[in-house]
């Protein structure tokens, strides 16, 4: 007879709980952001169900402002210590996402929507996420918001008791490689390190001060001797010290950040450059060739390398390393180091080609100069100024060539009227009259 079998008693299986929706609170720190603060509230309005300012001492309207666009503002003493300000105003925070952008930051209105659902989708599906690292992309309002700088930066993580600032300046939130995620759907500009900002807010001189204490408590930390001579190129003639600092910190061979490591030699290059390239020739040159074994990706060391070759007069490897750069321009990846621009670079290669005899290859040269943007005057007068100085032009050939690139039109009074606006610009005079001759032609 069969035994009947026992039935296991099963338990109903237990729905996986839904994660609570995204909550934005928008945070940040102040002082003396009335130029800034209205923009940087209005991009989270519709996203963030609270903003929340916090005062480090303002003087001027910020305050005022911030509390009339509806914003939670609360005080903090200032004590030198960024890390300790910024975990105080999350403190105050009830979401469980923090949008953490400073008063200089900010999405642009179209992708304010994608943030949203990008948040949304990390919430829902990726528990263990605590950070979003996104491109942070310095520009300069002066100059049309022209691309100064792309690094990246993690604005974007959740409201746990563990996700918190570290270090009193230069400030950041230490987590784990899984622990975060790189999105490139959205970008942060940021306008706040033009040399009107710097001039306005003494970033400088403030980073200098913060960072001289550093180093006092930590002098093995070779991070902060790099920090510190940024801070210090930036500042009132503090350029020759930035210099001993990078120096000496070359001739230890400490290791330190990869992002610092480059910018050193960057930095390092650019001013030696500036200052006087016939005297600094051979140490730039050393600089060059050590960085480009160190970052084959970054393109300054192989511009900076190609002007040293130029300065002798060994115009083919010029134009190779000019080329190595165009390059590295071409597979730039964020978070890398570069300062040489487009225009400047394909002037550059313009220059070389006519000293190599390759004038065919010039018309390409400029052309490349100036395709992104061909009505900023100052490039315009950079090709110009090129072809009159270096080149040895005459006026007339200067005019034939800008006008048989495909970009301006003979026959387009604006196009005539901007070439001869880019001419007086240049500083030729001649030239101005020669394009102002076509015009009234017409």
């Amino acid at each position: 007879m069969a035994q009947n079998k026992k039935k296991k008693h099963q338990r109903p299986q237990q729905r996986k709980a839904e994660p609570k929706p995204v909550r934005l609170s928008q945070v940040m720190i102040v002082k003396n952001e009335e130029k800034n603060i209205e923009r940087a509230l209005k991009w989270a309005k519709g996203i963030a169900f609270e903003q929340i300012v916090v005062d480090t001492g303002s003087t001027d309207r910020t305050v005022e402002i911030a509390e009339k666009m509806g914003a939670k503002v609360f005080h903090f003493t200032w004590i030198n210590d960024f890390g300790a300000a910024k975990n105080y105003a999350i403190e105050q925070a009830s979401g469980n996402w923090i949008a953490f952008l400073d008063a200089d930051e900010f999405f642009v209105d179209k992708e304010v929507p994608v943030v949203m659902e990008y948040l949304d989708k990390i919430n829902r599906e990726h528990p263990a996420i605590l950070g979003i690292v996104c491109p942070w992309v310095c520009v300069d309002e002066s100059k049309d918001m022209e691309i100064q700088l792309i690094g990246e930066q993690m604005r974007l993580f959740r409201n746990k008791p563990n996700v918190r600032y570290v270090g009193k300046i230069h400030e950041a939130i230490p987590l784990h490689i899984t622990q975060h995620v790189k999105t490139t759907e959205f970008s942060i500009l940021h306008t706040g390190y033009t040399p009107e900002e710097y001039k306005d807010k003494a970033k400088g001189e403030r980073n200098v001060e913060l960072l001289r204490k550093a180093v006092e408590d930590y002098p093995d930390n070779a991070n902060y001797k790099a920090y510190l001579a940024e801070a210090l190129r930036t500042s009132e003639g503090g350029k020759k010290e930035a210099r001993e600092i990078y120096r000496a910190l070359r001739s230890s061979g400490t290791q330190f950040l990869k992002t610092l490591m480059l910018n050193m030699y960057v930095y390092s290059m650019m001013d030696l450059f500036n200052e006087d390239l016939t005297a600094n020739r051979d140490e730039i040159e050393s600089l060059a060739l050590e960085a480009m074994g160190k970052f084959p990706e970054a393109p300054d060391p192989y511009y900076y390398y190609a002007v040293v070759l130029f300065k002798k007069k060994d115009f083919e490897n010029a134009w190779l390393f000019l080329n190595k750069c165009a390059d590295a321009l071409k597979k730039l990846k964020v978070g890398v180091t570069n300062y040489v621009s487009v225009p400047i670079l394909y002037n550059s290669m313009l220059r070389c080609a006519y000293h190599m005899g390759r004038e065919d290859e010039m018309p390409a040269c400029a052309r490349n100069a100036l395709k992104d943007d061909p009505y900023r005057t100052y490039y315009a007068a950079q090709t110009m100024l090129y072809l009159y100085d270096d080149c040895k032009y005459p006026e007339e050939k200067i005019a034939s060539f800008m006008l048989n690139l495909g970009i301006y039109k003979m026959d387009n009074v604006n196009d005539l009227i901007f070439l001869t606006k880019a001419a007086k610009e240049s500083g030729i005079k001649s030239l101005a009259q020669c394009f102002l001759a076509l015009l009234t032609a017409e």
